[in-house]
């Protein structure tokens, strides 16, 4: 089960760093994907995106706890982002923690505007609720 990430959902972004730090991470080069979010963050520790992809790199390495405080820094900047809430729940839920991983599902279907969003969030709600 994929994240979701901003590029499918929102228009790409135009920081370089941020981009090489998305490629780092599809091929499985974490920590050097890491270090661009990083980068990215410090010089715009208001960007969201930048928040989300570091949070699906610690993910996929992983390291839950630090992806779900990315995904909580990006609710802080932006309540209503439907993909942090759902991004959030695939890290519960990869951790082992069911009933976060369903509350932040619930909350993701109930913000959702993308229909891709929907959809991930309905299915994996029918999975965790029917086990």
């Amino acid at each position: 089960s994929r994240s979701l990430d901003n590029r499918a959902l929102n228009a790409v972004s135009l920081n370089p760093v941020n981009n090489r730090g998305n490629v780092y991470n599809n091929k499985g080069e974490y920590d050097r994907a890491i270090a661009d979010f990083n980068q990215v963050i410090q010089l715009n520790p208001k960007l969201a995106e930048a928040f989300i992809n570091r949070g699906n790199a610690y993910s996929d390495k992983g390291e839950y706890d630090r992806a779900i405080a990315d995904f909580n820094q990006v609710i802080q900047l932006n309540p209503k982002l439907a993909e942090a809430f759902y991004n959030r729940g695939l890290a519960y839920e990869r951790k082992g923690d069911k009933i976060k991983a369903i509350e932040s599902y619930r909350q993701a279907l109930a913000l959702a505007q993308n229909p891709q969003v929907k959809e991930f969030a309905q299915r994996k709600l029918k999975e965790l609720e029917a086990n």
